[in-house]
């Protein structure tokens, strides 16, 4: 027999009767309270952090509804989005044609040598906006300029193209101290729309 167990038996065994019952109360006791705190508290604490991170998301929602009106009405808010989207879709031309002309006359306006406009396959996105399905274009345009027309081009297309165009990648090398021109190669998307799925 273990020591230790002969031991606690020894000492039970001095108990009167009431003690014992006492001690089986004690232990009843704790294991209810065990046993509450398993089957009852847990779950709870579980649903409520549940429900502290449903409320925490439902918060980041609307401090974005928020962010989004920047303290305008709501209604005003969203029709100015709406103004937005139309003005955005303004700028989708349907015709892959139409990139590649934008991009070509503002070239020629800054006199830049293209030496190499090519396009790559299109792309199509799953979502469509006001019911047109929109196009991702790849363009590559290879070209030599100075380093103030490069600025000049770059700006023209961020705010005086009348069509969606993303720069994507920027290469660019130098002719060396005499020569002040680049060999620039620009990585480009254009974005189209069409009513076809």
């Amino acid at each position: 027999m273990n020591p230790l167990y002969a031991k606690i038996n020894k000492k039970l065994s001095r108990l009167s009767k009431e003690q014992k019952r006492i001690i089986l109360a004690g232990v009843i006791a704790l294991l209810v309270f065990i046993l509450c705190g398993l089957l009852i508290y847990q779950p709870e604490v579980k649903r409520f952090s549940e429900i502290k991170a449903k409320l925490r998301e439902i918060d980041n929602q609307i401090s974005q509804i928020l962010s989004v009106t920047e303290g305008k009405e709501f209604t005003r808010a969203i029709k100015d989005l709406n103004v937005d989207l139309l003005q955005a879709t303004g700028k989708l031309p349907l015709t892959d044609q139409n990139i590649i002309y934008v991009i070509s006359d503002m070239a020629n306006k800054l006199k830049i040598d293209v030496k190499c406009l090519t396009r790559g396959s299109e792309k199509v996105f799953d979502d469509k906006i006001l019911g047109c399905s929109i196009h991702e274009l790849p363009i590559k345009l290879s070209f030599s300029c100075e380093y103030k027309t490069l600025g000049d081009f770059l700006t023209a297309l961020r705010e005086k193209s009348p069509v969606l165009i993303r720069l994507r990648q920027i290469d660019i090398k130098g002719n060396g101290f005499a020569q002040p021109n680049l060999e620039v190669t620009l990585q480009l998307c254009g974005y189209m729309s069409s009513l076809k799925n």
